[in-house]
């Protein structure tokens, strides 16, 4: 039994190995992450065999909780909803004034941006391409941050900061924080949960920077680790 199961492991990665190498083009003229660790002659490529089985399982549960019908492909339309779903949990009202619509503006251009960086494109993304996307995604913003560009996750957290910051001063406490979870159909612990542990100074507030350091810990952490 257990030389079956040695073999059916080795097997798949090697079938992942095989599967990159023939992606490995495409991925690179497609990916927006790929294309910045040219432009700047980085020299990490993806090896499916360096992959933790770990975070590989990690990845792919978050594949699929993205993925919202299960069809085993995360469509662009899929992760476009976000950005309607906080602006109607939060009732906004485009006639309100200017600042609402940039804010509204710039959260849906910052989601697209963000995502398209992970390779989400109109055609889609399946599992395994997302796995290698997301590597790729994360060596980029090292590499960001290593060279004082404005990382992904930052640019996505002042966006979803400054439209759940409905009284506009530069601090979001629990309820409006609650609104990004209720946007996204979690419960209410979990919102409570990732308040309390981004809230450094406990302070019961969450300021711009604590909530950068929320989004790079989530989007990035499952990679690090």
């Amino acid at each position: 039994m257990f030389a079956n199961r040695s073999f059916a492991v080795s097997y798949n990665m090697l079938t992942r190995s095989i599967t990159a190498s023939c992606r490995y083009f495409s991925s690179l003229n497609n990916n927006e992450s790929y294309a910045y660790l040219k432009k700047h002659n980085h020299d990490w490529s993806y090896d499916p065999l360096d992959v933790h089985s770990q975070v590989h399982e990690k990845l792919e549960k978050r594949f699929d909780e993205f993925d919202v019908d299960g069809d085993g492909v995360i469509q662009k339309s899929e992760i476009m909803s976000w950005p309607e779903r906080v602006q109607s949990t939060l009732k906004v009202d485009m006639s309100l004034g200017m600042m609402d619509t940039i804010h509204s503006f710039l959260l849906v251009s910052s989601v697209e941006s963000f995502f398209g960086s992970i390779g989400i494109t109109e055609e889609g993304l399946n599992k395994e391409d997302w796995v290698e996307a997301y590597h790729a995604f994360y060596q980029a913003e090292i590499l960001r941050l290593g060279k004082g560009d404005t990382q992904k996750t930052v640019s996505l957290a002042n966006a979803f900061f400054d439209v759940i910051d409905v009284n506009n001063d530069e601090v979001v406490d629990m309820e409006e924080f609650r609104v990004l979870f209720q946007a996204w159909g979690l419960p209410n612990i979990a919102a409570y949960t990732f308040f309390d542990d981004a809230d450094v100074d406990k302070d019961a507030l969450l300021t711009r920077e604590e909530m950068q350091e929320l989004f790079r810990d989530f989007w990035l952490k499952p990679v690090a680790t």
